[in-house]
């Protein structure tokens, strides 16, 4: 008869082994933290152990309405301009150092935790249900390179000429429900109005039509709301990947997340019957060709890549268009609200615009203020509305995300102090935060003052042109060096026509003003024709 002792009598505690599991967990965090080499750079204690730090932190931004410039920036108090945020991640604060990271000389790689093209915290970016991966999450510069060459031309400002019929487009059915509240006099959303704007009008350029948005007046089908809760996901998800690794990217979850996204399914639709229309014609036939040319969307462009390209495949195609509605209505967006609520609790500002339109105008030769949507070449002349525009991309247009590259086999040594970060540290910069730095763009760097792009009282023109210089090399609103936004162009074109439209035609008056919820009433201006006056 066997013997029995007390270990085979009963069962290991379940406390034991959540005991043991915990100690388990806890010594390999410990060893991954001290394997990282980082100890030397200051930073929040939790963070040298777990991304769970930053996720935390990136939620409690979500939910609370704290700005991220401004928690961030009070982290430079605290820790200095070398920040620990995560066992290998490090945030960097000093403008000096953009283009060690992110500069031409020494292409960084972004940051890859995962097997295959798509970075850490980047992943979030691939498009579910789909294996198809963002520019954005792309980590080597070769094979970023590889998918970004077929499509540049479609980004490049030769291109902005052919896109902006179908701004104008979008801005006059704008324009007629602002009309409907003159008339009436009841007031607009403007910060609802203008994002309907900023979808319809970057899906009219992506695809060759508008969501709908303008028409229904409202989120109709929901895109929106889905969108805005992605977006808050991908904060989280970014900056702890494991929960992205745990969720969306589960394969035991696949049931949940297989379902394409509604913009997905919507690009999957125009793009087949464009492809459909495509496929129909003779490639041969010159009048199909010059057809396929004048079609000046960005779908066209990619659908004519298809013959020098074949990585341009149908879903690549699809995914590409997709992924350009989500990014570029979002920023833009933002930055237009940002734009509205500073402009109406401002109406000497309003004023000064409506001038330096008028007196562009004027200069232009034109006999009258036309009421149509204003020409992209006019609205680049003018200075006061390029400081507005500036100073709304830097309040409110900068991604939250940080933006991630990972020190080479040789590590990376950081200028202004000489801090030698070990190869494989995840090196980042956050664009909100940079976008916030006292002694870059002055003392009242958290307010909305677009002053600070023009030349100032007693300042000499090289005092000013370094200042600036200064001030456009921190902002990273639209990324750095080789991997910089691929929008970028689009973004501006948008910003700058429907500005210098709707100011000439109409102030806007306050009727319930809070930031992300600016309630106006617009009011036309009487359409002049006296000759140019001086600003």
């Amino acid at each position: 008869m066997a013997m029995s002792t007390p270990l085979t009598q009963q069962a290991v505690s379940p406390v034991y082994l959540l005991v043991g599991g915990l100690v388990a967990v806890l010594l390999y965090l410990f060893i991954q933290s001290k394997r990282a080499g980082l100890d030397h750079i200051p930073g929040p204690w939790l963070a040298k152990y777990t991304n769970a730090w930053r996720g935390f932190q990136a939620w409690r931004l979500n939910h609370h309405n704290e700005a991220v410039n401004n928690y961030q920036i009070n982290m430079i108090g605290r820790y200095g301009d070398v920040v620990r945020i995560g066992p290998k991640h490090v945030l960097v604060y000093d403008p000096e150092a953009i283009d060690t990271i992110f500069g031409f000389r020494e292409r960084l790689d972004k940051a890859s935790t995962l097997p295959g093209p798509q970075g850490p915290g980047y992943q979030v970016f691939v498009m579910t249900g789909t294996d198809q991966t963002a520019l954005v999450s792309i980590k080597d510069e070769k094979t970023h390179g590889i998918y970004r060459r077929p499509i540049a031309h479609a980004y490049s400002l030769s291109s902005l000429k052919g896109y902006e019929p179908y701004i104008d487009e979008t801005i006059e059915k704008l324009i007629k429900e602002l009309d409907k509240h003159d008339a009436d006099g009841t007031p607009i959303n403007m910060t609802r109005w203008l994002q309907y704007w900023a979808f319809d009008v970057m899906s009219k350029i992506s695809f060759g039509e508008p969501l709908g948005f303008l028409d229904h007046g409202y989120d109709f089908n929901g895109m929106i709301q889905a969108q805005r809760e992605n977006f808050r996901y991908i904060s989280v998800a970014n900056n702890f990947p494991l929960l992205d690794t745990l969720t969306k990217r589960n394969p035991l979850l696949k049931w949940v997340t297989k379902k394409p996204s509604m913009f997905f399914t919507f690009a999957r639709r125009v793009v087949s019957e464009r492809l459909a229309q495509a496929s129909s014609k003779d490639p041969q036939d010159a009048e199909f060709e010059a057809q396929s040319r004048r079609h000046q969307d960005l779908l066209g462009s990619f659908i004519a890549a298809r013959k020098a390209y074949p990585l341009m495949t149908d879903l690549r195609i699809t995914h590409l268009t997709a992924t350009n509605v989500l990014a570029g209505a979002n920023n833009s967006a933002r930055a237009m609200d940002a734009t509205i609520h500073w402009l109406v609790e401002h109406p000497e500002a309003q004023e000064r615009l409506h001038a330096e339109i008028r007196s562009v105008n004027m200069a232009a030769m034109k006999q009258t203020d036309t009421e149509g949507p204003a020409a992209l070449e006019l609205a680049l002349k003018m200075p006061y509305l390029d400081a507005v525009i500036h100073e709304s991309y830097r309040q409110f247009g900068a991604p939250a995300n940080n933006l991630e590259r990972v020190a080479g086999p040789s590590g990376l040594t950081l200028p202004n102090g000489g801090v030698h970060l070990p190869p494989g540290t995840v090196v980042a910069m956050n664009a909100a935060s940079m976008a916030m730095l006292p002694h870059i763009f002055g003392k009242d760097a958290r307010a909305f003052n677009p002053e600070r792009w023009l030349q100032q009282p007693g300042e000499s023109e090289e005092e000013f042109h370094n200042r600036k210089i200064r001030m456009h090399r921190s902002m990273l609103v639209f990324g750095h060096g080789s991997r910089s936004c691929i929008g970028k162009n689009i973004v501006q074109l948008e910003l700058y026509k429907i500005w210098a439209t709707l100011l000439r035609i109409y102030k806007f008056e306050p009727a319930q003003v809070k930031l992300h919820q600016v309630m106006t009433i617009p009011r036309r201006r009487e359409q002049k024709t006296e000759k140019s006056v001086e600003i």
